[in-house]
């Protein structure tokens, strides 16, 4: 609220008034100061909030990426492929004999100037004609009426009811180029060889078919597609197999009668993308807690603190995110979820030299029970979800070696895991907590240690296990029942705001009214002075008087 009075005795009262009220706003501009850094904090933490459930989105899409496979084509013009997880790896020739067709025929060319859509002028009744088109066992009739043009026609075939296959696609498409009708199976292969019955002559006339009903111009023969792997010769009606190597499937080109190599392989690209993705968040999270909690020195030499400097939750997340990428593993588990009753045969599973003779009938919990129960030194067995999980004290994980390749195999278990830190594996992590790739390690890890790698990064208590872990006990999960620490600091000081933004309200009033109160005490003065100086100027003048 502002006010405004006149001056008196050539004194400012307004500057007077404006000196007061500025030293009554001291403990207000103490508030508004501190709700500007209370303000930046919560900023900062909000903002390290965002980027840890980027983290998080980083490290869960890690999962499945090592049972993710990649096709590659040593000539695609040969053939092109692709593969999914369920694929194996391999190596294999490819010579393609011959593509699938669909079955094209074609009428004789209207003589121009005819227009396709000018009168065909076929001679039928009133009650039009009607033909009959098979294709392979499918068959249904169009009926056209004399004076159609061969665009009625070409709508008319498109549009029968009878069109359709089982799945409700076209069984034939016609089309209209230079003024001849095609017509085409829209399926590929032998088996969708086109045959007409002519009842009317109307495809006689339009010179599709003779009086016999033979077709008059075939522009390409219906067949299969004819290719070979590794030798064997393999007839399908599409150019695209899926049905031939488990998880692979093949786009046949037109290059024939070429041998080109298809290799099938774990996708190490994808691999190398999503490791690099995680690797630049988790730097980008560990340069914003250095920016925040860190410390300047200005140019006058004095030490400036960050935003988050001294913040306790500062230093339990950067504790937690280091700890959760530089520790070993030493616990290897099943690389898949298991079925309850996982053992198509009995074996023996050896850990540290020590059997566990299983039967091929038990459950996964007898099984982990059958492990602890042989009292093997340091080793602890349980069940993560559906996967079996051997923990060994110490360092190293437990060797698995001597184990039953079938028991292994059934389990998904590995045999070891000796590189069982990311730094072994091209994954170092510096003074600072930040990552680094060394890409020649790591291409290393991917050709001879991938079970390693796979078992250090997507395992039980992996790096997804332990950063999902810190990330949930830092700003919290659906699964768990109580609030991450971070989001508790958030929530206190949303709520120290609000005080603070009461405070600042409350204030604020109080000195709108101490302000008018000086305003009035001020010109009550100046009024007294005023009366002051009438008095002493009538005093004056009768003074005069004698």
């Amino acid at each position: 609220m502002s006010f405004s009075i006149s001056g008196f005795n050539n004194i400012d009262t307004e500057a007077m008034i404006a000196a007061i009220m500025y030293g009554e706003r001291a403990p207000l501009r103490r508030l508004q100061q501190n709700k500007a850094e209370t303000d930046q904090q919560l900023e900062v933490w909000r903002k390290i909030n965002t980027e840890l459930s980027t983290l998080k989105d980083k490290v869960k899409s890690l999962e499945g990426i090592f049972s993710q496979m990649k096709a590659d084509s040593g000539d695609e013009e040969v053939f092109s492929a692709s593969a999914n997880k369920y694929a194996r790896a391999g190596s294999y020739q490819i010579e393609v004999l011959q593509l699938a067709q669909s079955h094209r025929v074609a009428s004789t060319r209207l003589t121009e100037p005819i227009d396709p859509g000018t009168d065909l002028n076929l001679g039928l009744t009133d009650t039009g004609g009607t033909f009959t088109i098979n294709v392979g066992s499918n068959s249904f009739q169009v009926t056209v009426s004399g004076d159609d043009s061969l665009n009625d026609v070409m709508d008319q075939i498109n549009n029968a009811d009878g069109n359709l296959d089982s799945d409700k696609q076209p069984l034939v498409e016609a089309s209209i180029i230079d003024n001849t009708l095609v017509l085409e199976s829209v399926n590929t292969g032998a088996s969708q060889q086109l045959s007409f019955i002519d009842d009317n002559g109307v495809l006689a006339e339009l010179g599709i078919v003779d009086g016999s009903n033979n077709i008059q111009l075939e522009l390409q023969a219906a067949q299969d597609a004819v290719f070979k792997v590794d030798s064997l010769q393999i007839t399908r009606d599409t150019n695209q197999i899926d049905d031939v190597l488990t998880g692979v499937t093949l786009q046949l080109e037109g290059k024939l009668n070429t041998k080109a190599t298809l290799t099938v392989g774990t996708d190490q690209e994808l691999i190398k993308e999503k490791i690099t993705a995680f690797v630049d968040q988790f730097n980008h999270i560990q340069e914003q807690i250095s920016q925040y909690s860190g410390t300047t020195t200005d140019q006058d030499g004095n030490i400036q603190g960050g935003v988050l400097t001294g913040e306790s939750a500062v230093r339990s997340l950067e504790s937690a995110l280091h700890n959760s990428v530089v520790l070993s593993s030493s616990t290897i588990s099943s690389t898949d979820w298991l079925a309850d009753q996982p053992l198509t045969a009995g074996g023996d599973l050896v850990i540290n030299g020590s059997t566990v003779s299983l039967a091929g009938s038990e459950t996964l919990q007898e099984i982990v029970d059958k492990i602890n129960a042989a009292g093997i030194a340091g080793v602890n067995a349980e069940l993560d979800g559906q996967r079996i999980a051997i923990e060994a004290d110490g360092l190293q994980a437990v060797d698995l070696s001597a184990s039953s390749s079938r028991v292994l195999s059934d389990l998904k278990l590995p045999e070891g895991f000796a590189n069982n830190t990311l730094s072994m594996l091209g994954i170092e992590v510096d003074k600072f907590g930040k990552l680094s790739i060394d890409q020649e390690e790591l291409a290393e890890a991917l050709t001879n240690n991938l079970s390693d790698l796979e078992q250090m990064v997507t395992g039980v208590n992996g790096v997804i296990d332990r950063v999902e872990q810190s990330i949930d006990l830092a700003i919290g999960s659906y699964s768990q029942p109580y609030e991450g620490y971070i989001v508790a600091r958030i929530n206190s000081l949303e709520s120290e705001v609000g005080y603070i933004n009461e405070g600042i309200n409350r204030l604020e009033d109080r000195l709108a009214m101490r302000e008018q109160r000086v305003v009035l005490q001020f010109s009550q003065m100046d009024r007294l002075i005023s009366q002051l100086n009438n008095q002493a100027d009538w005093f004056s003048a009768q003074v005069s008087m004698f």
